[in-house]
């Protein structure tokens, strides 16, 4: 015979009440059950996850529309040409001054575009390592199984 457990301090403020041994051989499905309380949580957090995953989508949205495309990128970069030309065109070694400006503006944005990358393999990484998790891989297997009997 099993010894009786200890109580604990935290156990008033468990999230599950403790189970009594008797009522676990009685219970029957419909009837109230301690872990109940898991169903209203999982309820929870299915609207918290599809809260963070549409907070997700909009920061990768976010993401494109700040990056725009290669298109864009020249023709931010000509629209500056342009602007210095006619600023500081007609002073002395003004190719050499805009070229360096131009690596320095170049160089930036390269950092940064690697930057970007590096977090999105790491979001990347994340998100397989979560959604590729074996007890989710096992969990998925066995209720595809189910739902073909």
């Amino acid at each position: 015979m099993p010894r009786p457990r200890k109580r604990r301090a935290e156990d008033a403020a468990r999230k599950v009440p403790v189970s009594d041994p008797a009522r676990r051989q009685r219970w029957q499905p419909g009837e109230d059950h301690p872990l109940d309380v898991m169903i209203a949580e999982s309820a929870l957090l299915e609207q918290e996850l599809s809260g963070a995953v549409k907070k997700v989508e909009a920061a990768t949205a976010s993401i494109t529309s700040l990056l725009g495309s290669w298109e864009d990128l020249a023709t931010k970069e000509e629209q500056t040409r342009q602007v210095f030309a006619d600023r500081f065109g007609s002073i002395k070694h003004a190719d050499h001054l805009q070229a360096t400006l131009a690596v320095l503006r170049r160089r930036r944005l390269l950092t940064r575009l690697q930057a970007l990358e590096e977090i999105l393999h790491l979001a990347s990484w994340l998100e397989t390592d979560i959604f590729l998790d074996e007890f989710m891989h096992d969990l998925y297997t066995a209720l595809s199984e189910q739902q073909r009997q």
